[in-house]
């Protein structure tokens, strides 16, 4: 991406339109407000439909979702947003497959590099709830990325251990947790 070029908005209303969902349409743009305005908690609720996390309202998996959004921001993301937005595709089905563990999930999403249109930071607490409910808690961050490393190093020590940390890596690997909101 040219760094002089404008960075796409956060919010895109078009994508919304194309696929209209109420409850959709709704979170993301609670999503988007709290992220701009660093709201310090949101959630968001899914449920398992076998083994595929899905949101109320709506019949798809979650993943597909995300899968479109891929496909969008081929459109105008750099070659760093890209590979995020494969780590974010890799990170919600790892999250899938912990929370059929029973196990609670959290997930780091540090802001990117300048060039990058993620330029917020946040971890989600995935909790099951009961049966097959989750509820999904995003509390906003002003941490670095080396200050969640350390913060994930609490919980998992051999963390990263051999690789270089930076947004993407953190995106990938979610981390088990007995922890709760």
């Amino acid at each position: 991406m040219n760094p002089e070029r404008a960075l796409p908005p956060s919010y895109d209303i078009n994508f919304d339109r194309q696929n209209f969902n109420e409850p959709l349409v709704r979170r993301n743009l609670e999503t988007d407000l709290g992220e701009r305005f660093n709201v310090v908690i949101s959630r968001a609720q899914y449920y398992f439909d076998e083994h595929l996390l899905k949101s109320p309202g709506d019949t798809k998996p979650f993943v597909e979702t995300i899968k479109k959004g891929i496909q969008e921001r081929k459109k105008y993301a750099g070659e760093h947003d890209r590979q995020r937005e494969l780590a974010e595709f890799e990170n919600f089905n790892q999250v899938q497959t912990y929370l059929l563990e029973n196990q609670s999930v959290i997930s780091v999403s540090p802001k990117g590099p300048r060039c990058s249109c993620y330029q917020h930071n946040y971890f989600d607490l995935y909790e099951k709830t009961s049966g097959n409910e989750v509820m999904m808690t995003r509390f906003s961050s002003q941490m670095s990325i080396e200050q969640f490393t350390e913060a994930v190093r609490q919980i998992n020590p051999d963390f990263g251990q051999g690789f270089e940390v930076d947004d993407i890596y953190l995106l990938q690997n979610p981390i088990k947790a007995n922890l709760s909101t």
